[in-house]
């Protein structure tokens, strides 16, 4: 996916070379403008979403949290995440067709330094601040943290 690939070549694969706080700072900042960008490079609605958010924008919506409890389901049963997805077409509450479509993010180490069981004092400070009732820390390597959601309108 072209947001994973990107995040990781732009954002993560520098994190060794830059203290936690301003990675976080730089994650915050730059992660929701790359998915934006690809989202309006498809004309699609891209967000990314999970069952334990730190953004309460991010709360899955009823279609999500069942896609995301599916792909628990399926990877504490031993399926590969990275061959998880699902796609379908749904009709919204005027009428209109939506495509929808949602894949699994796995947490990696990268990703814990923010949303793992031991967080940086520095970062720790910062996400209180922000979203004090944040519910995206105390993962774990290969554990899933949430999902890319996109949707296009297709009437």
């Amino acid at each position: 996916m072209q947001v994973e690939s990107r995040l990781h070549r732009e954002v993560l694969g520098q994190l060794e070379q830059t203290p936690a706080a301003a990675m976080y700072l730089r994650y915050r900042r730059e992660v929701p403008e790359l998915v934006q960008q690809v989202a309006s490079e498809h004309e699609i609605a891209m967000r990314r979403t999970g069952l334990r958010v730190r953004n309460r924008q991010n709360t899955a919506d009823d279609w999500e949290f069942d896609q995301l409890e599916a792909f628990a389901f399926s990877i504490d049963a031993g399926l590969d995440p990275a061959l998880l997805e699902f796609a379908e077409v749904t009709i919204d509450d005027s009428g209109q067709r939506i495509f929808r479509w949602i894949r699994p993010i796995m947490m990696t180490e990268p990703c814990l330094v923010c949303h793992g069981e031991t967080i940086p004092i520095e970062v720790l400070d910062l996400l209180v601040e922000e979203y004090p009732n944040d519910e995206a820390t105390g993962y774990f390597a290969y554990e899933l943290g949430g999902a890319y959601s996109v949707t296009r309108v297709l009437d």
